[in-house]
């Protein structure tokens, strides 16, 4: 049996995070029906043709904060140099740079895009995105009933405002802030080709909030294949998983990919009493959207949560700050095995998420039961266990199921997930 020699770093307690509840559900019979057709009319051609972006470029990784942006409107070419290529009003009136921070300022008595910003941000076409972003309401903010708030991502046809994606040619990850009788939360708001009904899906998942509070965003889309459920939907705020789920965005594989990050922030719904008698603000920074298809060309891998092993040697798991469980108490020698379906044979990035106190740790791709080694990777000091960061290297796999094993070469680091 193996005895540990505890380190006072390893007892810290997890991240606590405050006013998180989900619950609840949909028919709440307290809760009005939330409607928000006519959300996202966005029409081809609104810009003059002077202040067309068909012709910037597009990011398929990218970083966006305000800290050099002078205290001032955020114009429409600045959000073009921002953001890449636009689709949508961007409204210069209600948008500006706030001490190194986007603000958007929704209007009172409006609803939608006569109220706020509906823009969508073009990027290359891809299976498989994620993005992060914090958003805070201003202190004096008047929630009103709610509204859709901060960056998300448009599947084919990127369907909203009361158009399901029934016809199975595309979907939407959004977010909402809700105002039920003074309990305001923030929830997903999906749609998707098995949506429960004409308007976006919450599936009864709620996150608290507070004004005056930064909260950071996390939001990461997968495509399926076909008709199959194997698509991802993932909403994480402040590191709690809110929303995790298999879906089947499509059933037109020419409609499958994600093709655009959306930035709609407004009040609304429809109906009058989602309204507000006064102007509000909210505030984003430090956007990042990363494209995860897989490199090389052996298309997109999977990824997989590192707890999710079928056999092990030497390790334990514990709760992460990050959300779910990781795997620590890695020992050289220590391993980890996976079965994982390698879509086809060719080069592949793999992706490690790691943490460690002290740095000087490696990690082995290798076959279960040994034999061939794909290859190592090192593992920084990322100060603490529970500081985490993203290594990688790139390999050459075969195709089909396989076990595949992650092997310590030495110790001393933590590993949350691995893959794509």
């Amino acid at each position: 049996m193996k005895i540990r020699i505890l380190n006072s770093n390893r007892l810290m307690l997890p991240y606590i995070f405050l006013a998180i509840m989900i619950y609840g559900c949909k028919s709440d019979s307290v809760e009005p029906t939330v409607q928000d057709s006519g959300d996202n009319v966005i029409v081809e051609g609104e810009f003059p043709e002077d202040k067309q972006s068909a012709n910037a470029r597009l990011f398929d990784n990218h970083v966006v904060n305000w800290d050099n942006r002078a205290h001032d409107t955020y114009s429409y070419n600045e959000a073009v140099e921002d953001f890449g290529n636009l689709r949508g009003n961007w409204r210069e009136d209600r948008c500006f740079n706030s001490n190194g921070r986007c603000r958007v300022t929704l209007l009172k008595n409006a609803l939608s895009g006569a109220g706020g910003n509906i823009v969508n941000i073009d990027v290359p076409d891809g299976e498989e995105y994620e993005m992060e972003y914090d958003v805070m309401f201003h202190s004096q903010f008047d929630w009103s009933r709610g509204g859709k708030v901060g960056f998300g991502f448009h599947i084919g046809d990127g369907n909203t405002g009361g158009d399901p994606g029934w016809d199975g040619n595309g979907g939407t990850l959004r977010m909402m802030w809700y105002n039920n009788n003074g309990s305001v939360y923030l929830q997903p708001y999906v749609y998707y080709k098995d949506q429960s009904w004409q308007y976006g899906d919450d599936f009864g998942k709620r996150f608290y909030i507070n004004k005056g509070t930064w909260y950071h965003v996390y939001m990461h889309v997968k495509s399926n294949t076909g008709s199959s459920t194997n698509g991802l939907c993932e909403l994480k705020i402040n590191g709690q998983t809110v929303l995790s789920m298999p879906i089947r965005w499509t059933t037109n594989d020419a409609k499958r990919l994600v093709r655009e990050i959306t930035f709609h922030t407004f009040r609304g719904g429809s109906q009058d009493y989602w309204m507000s008698p006064e102007d509000g603000y909210i505030y984003f920074d430090n956007l990042k959207w990363s494209k995860l298809d897989g490199g090389g060309n052996g298309g997109s891998f999977p990824r997989v949560e590192a707890e999710n092993y079928f056999n092990m040697d030497g390790v334990e798991t514990e709760s992460c700050s990050e959300g779910g469980q990781n795997v620590g108490y890695i020992d050289a020698s220590d391993w980890m095995a996976y079965s994982v379906n390698v879509p086809q044979a060719g080069n592949y990035t793999i992706n490690y998420r790691v943490a460690s106190a002290n740095g000087g740790g490696t990690l082995q791709l290798e076959s279960y039961g040994g034999g061939t080694v794909y290859g190592s990777v090192n593992i920084p000091n990322t100060g603490g266990w529970q500081n985490w960061t993203t290594v990688s290297h790139t390999v050459y796999l075969p195709a089909g199921q396989q076990n595949l094993a992650i092997k310590a070469f030495s110790g001393g680091w933590n590993l949350n997930w691995w893959g794509n």
